[in-house]
């Protein structure tokens, strides 16, 4: 007898993992049974995620036996770095197929866990000093540009026109930048004797 079954096709799916989930999981199965021993071989690839950088490159095989649609897993190692990065993808190749359909490739995602954060200090100043300086630190790494905007606003009992400027302005910092950037509110120094203002 001539076989004329066509071979039993693979299940696999793209997946999204976090950054600081340790590992990626990479589920394959058979959706039907094969009477032939099934096999694959499979290789991570680098994409815009990089190996030694974002994961750990994995490579060997998978086989299923006559009769099996068990789901087998590939396990890749993550990287976790405190840099601050879009979503990165790398591949899972498969290849030399024997008695199956599976797709020639499963691509990974990994989303970032690391934002930078934002502290903002304002020391007490004098109205005679005529600048009150804000301080805004960014804290971590981020590889696209952050930016905050720095605005005063007329909720205190400081009054804008009389005791500051309003101010209303951008502080960026680019790529892999980190520090302070600092922020000058115009202050207007009178006569009268009052209680301190905010």
């Amino acid at each position: 007898l001539v076989d004329d079954d066509d071979p039993p096709i693979a299940f696999a799916e793209n997946i999204t993992v976090l950054e600081d989930g340790v590992n990626a999981a990479i589920e394959l199965s058979l959706l039907s049974p094969s009477g032939k021993t099934v096999t694959v071989d499979y290789a991570t690839a680098s994409s815009a995620a990089l190996s030694t950088q974002d994961f750990n490159a994995v490579v060997g095989s998978l086989t299923w036996p006559p009769g099996s649609t068990i789901t087998k897993t590939v396990i890749v190692g993550l990287i976790n770095d405190p840099i601050g990065e879009p979503p990165e993808a790398f591949f899972l190749d498969l290849f030399n197929v024997f008695n199956a359909t599976f797709p020639d490739k499963i691509t990974v995602t990994i989303e970032d866990d690391d934002k930078p954060s934002l502290s903002v200090s304002i020391a007490d100043t004098s109205e005679d000093a005529n600048f009150m300086d804000v301080v805004v630190t960014m804290v971590g790494f981020s590889t696209l540009t952050v930016s905050a905007t720095v605005s005063t606003t007329t909720n205190g009992t400081a009054q804008s026109g009389t005791d500051f400027e309003l101010l209303s302005t951008t502080v960026d910092w680019g790529p892999v930048v980190t520090g302070t950037q600092t922020v000058q509110i115009t202050l207007h120094d009178d006569l009268t004797d009052e209680h301190d203002e905010t």
